[in-house]
């Protein structure tokens, strides 16, 4: 029977099986509709043909499943498919070259599409998914989901034929994602693929459309082929982790459920053309990049956090209706990325930001630190709102114990009473100090930074607690374009200042506006000085241009300078007689750890020495504070506008006295006979101490660097090429902790040069420990001894050695006796006069039979150096290739995992001669010295 009217027609059956048709085709044009009390049922063939032709079976089945007994042919028109279970209800073979078929039911129950080969696929109905097969399309056909229609698919996928099919879900559209593999783009087996296969290339999703990951499981959110999603939401269960590169969203972000959302380390980018919502169910959305270019209004509805960079593009806008936190943690601080002066920043009632800032557990130590939100006070912020005298962890990790000494403590919000002094302090520039806050209610919102004395999060509040991490937070306004920063710091005349960073930012001090200040900084390490003698506090270190004083850490002169970051504070110092000014331009933040505090051209002095002061404490040497000397024929003698002025420690202090100053970093002319450099001590205490002087180029000038020192009436001899260290101790006599005890002199080079003692080394040899050194320019020499000690102090001699008065000759022994763990090394040398010079201290680790480094085989082969380590502990391993000369000729950093591994490394080559030196530095500073064989 063939409906062939051309127009409308009624297709009808009888109520019972026998009145099936057996073939029925539709031709023609107009709506065929199934309109009879039963379903139409075909025994042979369904034929829908021409393309004008409509088949409105929305309220029955059309065909038989039953025995695979109908077959179904189709070349253009549309079928309408209303009724539930699988369909099209057709069992038997299927030839569809062209055409619609619409999948319209609406009902709560599902409708299934039938595992079989299309052309064109159209979702109308509310309550659609695959069955229990893949959804192929024929060349050049479609998958759409109409406005208002909800496509739900779990297992399989809809698949292409030559990646000429295109997918569309249209404005109001739904499509619904339950595969493991999520959206589109990864396709292997039944149990692992995506919705879209990745055949399929060609995707739209329309303005207003819908897609939500609906998987009770993890799924990947996939953007693959640079997918833009409109409406992206989140359901089910499990992870959601986002592509690792840009997941752009044109309409609205929801969470609906309590699955997670992983950031994959990428970028999410809201960039619609109209008002976008993100709205979320607990737990909160962490982004990594958080970037908003919609220019209309980007609405957040529901707490967020960032863990990276929040950026905002040109006129773009965010309504802040809940909180957005910005992270921080041990490896990472959020940042908000430089702001356009065309974006907007609207605030809530109840949304603010959250800037946090997290603090190791390394030690109690003070912070400098600042604040970059408006509108909370102290209790509310670093108290974490706790109530007066109550030092209770309401919220662990977090907040920290403040103490006041005044006697209203605990009316004034203050944890606990101290006698010791405040815990939290600003700087009085008046008396160029540091003074106690008056209270806990007021405002946080300095903008100078406060010095804070942080134990740990508020679980630690008795002294002699163990340290614990903690996270210091604020809440309220961002300083940005709209609401304007504390932007100007007054810098009053010969003056330190101290400042704080207003921006959750890093921040380039060499973008800042300045006037009347000096170039260097002074930032407050917590990690320097943690020895006992100075509580493990911190110190100051000196930042100019490419120099740091003291050296080490995060902060080297070789290495990059960390930016000042968000949370961060320092200070300033003006030199002038006229008030000073510090201000803070947009384009002065920065990404967190890029290298800043370079100049633009920065060129290698002609020549300098470092200074370093080390407190000597239980066999270990702790850096306690430092300057530097810059000699070049570009700087005068007179002071120098460069200078750099030292800020005093609450601990030892070592700096340069010049022209009644002290300073930290100086720039002077190039050495000439009889020049003097004053070091000026102070805060010293009655112990052992350290000075390390790091040269470099002072002895092409035909002259010799000596340290004098005016209590001992001694002078020592300085490396003008490297490294010198000279031990001293403080004690009860005046002239011994006088701060002029030491000074630095040149002097010209007369006749012989007096005996240097390089390249002091100890190492494991067997069941013994060798020790070896070089000699050079002996003249006059008479002996030399090794001295031994296994504290780093007290040392006794061991062995002595003639010396053989050559120009350039290496000494070695044996020491047959040493002990298991430190054995401590020097070198005591005694001319024909008697005067006598130590050689630097060296140590080595003995520990036989558990642990060795070993070069294995030994003459090496094919230039390929093996080093083996046994039991070793885990950490940077720095190895250095010297040959017999004690040139360094190869240099290399590697990491060992604790435990036992083998390491290879390739010089670039070596030289004619075949006896070389491997030093190996471990993690704790002990060497390894091996003697190997080329």
């Amino acid at each position: 029977i063939e409906y062939n009217a051309n127009g409308d027609q009624d297709v009808t059956s009888s109520t019972t099986l026998g009145g099936a048709y057996y073939n029925i085709t539709f031709s023609n044009r107009g709506i065929k509709k199934l309109k009879s009390t039963a379903d139409v049922n075909s025994l042979g063939t369904v034929t829908i043909t021409g393309p004008q032709v409509i088949v409105d079976a929305s309220g029955f089945n059309l065909g038989l499943i039953t025995n695979n007994l109908t077959n179904f042919k189709m070349d253009g028109g549309r079928l309408i498919l209303g009724s539930l279970g699988t369909q099209p209800n057709m069992g038997g073979n299927y030839s569809i070259t062209g055409g619609t078929i619409e999948f319209s039911n609406k009902s709560a129950t599902f409708q299934s599409i039938r595992n079989q080969t299309y052309q064109n696929i159209e979702i109308s109905g509310t309550s659609v998914r695959n069955s229990n097969g893949n959804i192929l399309l024929k060349a050049s056909g479609t998958f759409s989901v109409l406005s208002g229609g909800i496509f739900t698919i779990n297992d399989n996928n809809v698949i292409g034929t030559n990646s000429t099919e295109k997918i569309v879900v249209e404005t109001g559209g739904i499509f619904k994602t339950g595969n493991n593999q999520g959206f589109h783009g990864f396709t292997s087996t039944f149990s692992s693929n995506s919705s879209i296969h990745s055949n399929i290339i060609d995707i739209t999703l329309q303005p207003g459309s819908t897609v939500e990951y609906t998987k009770i499981g993890d799924q990947p959110i996939t953007n693959a082929n640079g997918l833009i999603y409109s409406n992206l939401i989140l359901s089910g269960s499990g992870n959601k982790t986002a592509p690792s590169e840009v997941l752009t969203i044109q309409g609205n972000f929801s969470k609906t459920t309590n699955s997670h959302f992983l950031h994959n380390n990428g970028t999410v980018l809201f960039n619609g053309n109209s008002s976008q919502n993100y709205n979320s169910l607990p737990p909160q959305v962490v982004f990594n990049n958080l970037t908003n270019y919609n220019a209309v209004a980007l609405n957040i509805n529901d707490s967020l956090s960032v863990y990276k960079e929040l950026l905002f593009g040109e006129n773009s806008k965010i309504n802040v209706n809940k909180d957005i936190t910005l992270k921080s943690d041990n490896d990472n601080t959020a940042n908000v990325a430089q702001t356009p002066y065309s974006a907007s920043i609207i605030y809530g009632t109840e949304g603010r930001f959250i800037v946090e800032r997290y603090i190791p557990k390394h030690s109690k130590a003070w912070q400098l630190l600042s604040v970059p939100t408006k509108g909370s006070t102290i209790n509310q912020s670093w108290q974490e709102g706790n109530n007066p005298g109550m030092a209770n962890n309401i919220k662990p990790g977090y907040g920290t114990t403040i103490t006041s000494e005044r006697q209203s403590w605990l009316t004034d919000g203050f944890d606990l009473f101290s006698s010791g002094g405040p815990s939290m302090k600003t700087w009085d520039a008046p008396e160029n100090t540091w003074i106690g806050v008056p209270s806990t209610k007021i405002e946080i919102a300095n903008n100078k930074g406060y010095m804070l004395f942080v134990r740990g999060d508020r679980s630690v509040i008795a002294y002699d607690q163990a340290a614990t991490a903690t996270i210091l937070r604020t809440r309220g306004k961002l300083y940005s374009p709209g609401l304007e920063a504390p932007k100007t710091v007054n810098v009053a005349p010969n003056s330190f200042t101290s400042v704080g960073n207003p921006f959750a930012s890093s921040i380039d001090f060499s973008r800042l506006e300045r006037t009347n200040v000096d170039e260097a900084i002074y930032i407050w390490d917590p990690q320097l000085t943690t020895y006992p003698s100075a509580y493990g506090l911190g110190g100051y270190r000196t930042i100019k241009g490419n120099s740091v004083v003291p050296s080490g850490g995060n902060y080297t002169s070789t290495g990059d300078i960390p930016a000042i970051q968000s949370g961060q504070a320092f200070l300033v110092h003006n030199s002038t007689p006229a008030e000073g000014f510090i201000s803070f331009p947009e384009n002065c933040k920065v990404s967190e750890n890029k290298p800043i505090f370079r100049q633009a051209s920065f060129t290698e002095p002609d020549a300098q020495l470092r200074g370093n002061l080390y407190v000597k404490h239980n066999g270990s040497n702790t850096l306690v504070d430092g300057n530097l000397i810059q000699f070049d024929k570009k700087y005068s003698d007179s002071t120098n506008v460069h200078n750099a002025v030292k800020l005093t420690n609450s601990g030892e202090n070592m700096g340069i006295s010049n022209n009644g100053k002290i300073l930290a970093i100086q720039f002077k002319p190039l050495p000439t006979a009889r020049d003097t450099v004053s070091y000026h001590l102070s805060q010293m205490k009655q112990q052992q101490y350290l000075f390390e002087f790091i040269a470099a180029k002072l002895n092409g000038s035909g002259l010799e660097v000596y340290l004098e020192d005016n209590y001992l009436k001694t002078k020592t001899l300085i490396n003008g090429s490297d490294t010198t260290q000279i031990n001293f101790a403080i004690n009860s006599m005046a002239a011994s902790y006088a701060s002029s005890r030491f000074h630095i002199t040149f002097k010209v080079a007369e006749g012989p040069l007096p005996v240097k003692m390089t390249n002091v080394k100890a190492y494991t040899k067997d069941k013994n420990i060798a020790i070896e050194w070089k000699a050079e320019n002996e003249t006059g020499m008479r002996k030399y001894i090794i001295e031994k000690s296994i504290t780093g102090n007290n040392f006794i001699p061991i062995i002595e050695k003639p010396s053989t008065n050559e120009t350039h000759k290496v000494y070695y022994d044996l020491d047959l006796n040493p002990v298991n763990g430190y054995n401590f090394y020097r070198i005591k040398s005694v001319d024909v006069n008697d005067e006598i010079k130590y050689s630097e201290i060296v140590k080595v680790l003995f520990e036989p039979g558990k642990h060795s480094i070993i070069i294995y085989p030994n003459p090496v082969k094919d230039g390929i150096i093996t080093l083996h380590l046994k039991n070793q502990p885990g950490g940077l391993y720095k190895a250095r290739l010297f040959n017999s000369a004690s040139q360094l000729i190869f240099y290399k950093e590697f990491n060992h995992t604790e435990g036992s591994s083998n390491q290879s490394f390739l010089p670039n080559k070596f030289p004619s001669e075949n006896i070389y030196y491997l030093e190996i530095t471990k993690p704790d500073g002990s060497t390894v010295l091996e003697k190997l064989v080329y």
